[in-house]
């Protein structure tokens, strides 16, 4: 399928606008911000999946947050109890939270948009833990094939995982 190797002005501002990004997008010492690292790999996505991304209509969100140092990223998928106006029972509504390291911004550019389009193809996937629970319930086996499975769906994206450190 390949990235979208066009990344429109348009694209970009939606992106900032839909995703409310906060935070400093100054880049300081050549380094880039979080936030531009972000945007970059979401407007370089292939157009079905930054549509399932950014115009869901199934009452998902993705959150990206920046953590300190330690991992590139994880995937968490958080269920929020909530009872909507007029309705007789709860719903639940699922958030995708991606989880980034600020180490993101200190390496080289491509590696770190191939670190986040992986983060992005777990959420894709399905692979999201539950806080409490990364790791407790999969086998060495199917963590592996988890982290094969998003790296072989990113690098369809064009995004090739052998340029993460």
């Amino acid at each position: 399928m390949g990235t979208n190797t066009k990344v429109s002005a348009e694209r970009l501002e939606e992106i900032h606008d839909d995703l409310e990004l906060r935070g400093d997008s100054i880049h300081l010492d050549d380094k880039p911000s979080l936030e531009s690292i972000i945007m970059e790999t979401l407007a370089r996505l292939p157009e079905d999946v930054y549509d399932h991304l950014m115009h869901n209509d199934d009452g998902r969100y993705v959150w990206f947050i920046g953590c300190g140092s330690g991992q590139h990223g994880q995937a968490i998928r958080r269920n929020i109890r909530r009872l909507p106006e007029g309705a007789e029972c709860v719903d639940f509504v699922e958030e995708d939270i991606i989880l980034l390291s600020n180490e993101l911004c200190s390496m080289p550019s491509e590696a770190a948009y191939a670190a986040v389009a992986h983060e992005i193809a777990h959420v894709i996937l399905g692979h999201t833990a539950v806080p409490g629970l990364i790791g407790e319930n999969a086998s060495v086996n199917e963590h592996k094939e988890s982290e094969a499975a998003a790296d072989r769906l990113a690098a369809s994206w064009g995004f090739e995982p052998d340029t993460i450190p």
